[in-house]
């Protein structure tokens, strides 16, 4: 729920909204046990793509030339360690029967993201 909200917030410009929606979902997957490979598909995917819209979002941020240097320098750093999370999450998943095609759609958008940031 919290991941498509911050869908949401990204499609209206509203990236500090989206990142307060994805800061809540991180919470509460660190609050949780870590998914494992009987879980369904929905519950191992989830960090990966969560940390995927974090990527995301803070390449997004780090684009705006509106903010100073610092910031966007900041917010592509940020970017760079999402990606760096999503990955090792979703990495051992792309050879997944269900998940790994998605898996691997996300992996190709994270290198875009890492070379843009």
């Amino acid at each position: 729920m919290l991941n498509s909200l911050s869908d949401s917030h990204v499609l209206l410009g509203e990236y500090d909204a989206a990142l307060g929606a994805l800061s809540r979902a991180e919470a509460i997957l660190r609050s949780l046990p870590p998914p494992d490979a009987a879980d369904i598909t929905e519950i191992r995917m989830l960090p990966g793509q969560t940390y995927h819209r974090m990527a995301r979002v803070h390449a997004l941020l780090a684009k705006q030339r509106t903010s100073p240097p610092q910031v966007r320098s900041s917010h592509a750093r940020q970017a760079r360690e999402w990606s760096h999370r999503a990955s090792a999450v979703l990495e051992p998943l792309k050879e997944d029967v269900l998940i790994g095609a998605q898996a691997r759609r996300l992996l190709e958008e994270l290198r875009e993201i890492g070379a843009e940031a």
